[in-house]
């Protein structure tokens, strides 16, 4: 498990990817400054629990997604990735969308059994 300042760091990456807002865009969305949010992405902020409570009023989530973690620090890391990746699909050509759209089924139904219902 996650100690409670590197949870609210992976959170608060977590977050950003989710939101796919820049950096200057989350930080107003948040009420934060930009410096202040890219110190808390990269682990170098520590919020009291006031600064955590604006933080997530403001983002719309309950307080304890920035400081409990059901998640190990590599289950965190395979989530963020996925975010990234979902991301990065619209960027891809046609035949590259298609590629991972077939790719993603394949690994729902190695995940979850039999064969994905379109």
């Amino acid at each position: 498990m996650l100690k409670m300042q590197e949870n609210f760091t992976a959170a608060m990456r977590l977050l950003k990817i989710i939101s796919g807002k820049t950096l200057s865009e989350l930080s107003k969305e948040l009420g934060v400054s930009r410096s202040t949010l890219q110190d808390y992405i990269s682990g170098r902020g520590n919020p009291n629990m006031s600064t955590v409570d604006y933080i997530s009023a403001n983002a719309g989530v309950d307080p304890s997604f920035f400081i409990n973690s059901s998640f190990t620090e590599h289950q965190l890391q395979v989530l963020l990735k996925l975010f990234e990746i979902f991301n990065m699909l619209p960027h891809l050509s046609k035949p590259g969308r298609l590629l991972a759209a077939s790719l993603f089924q394949q690994l729902i139904e190695v995940c979850f059994g039999g064969e994905f219902d379109e």
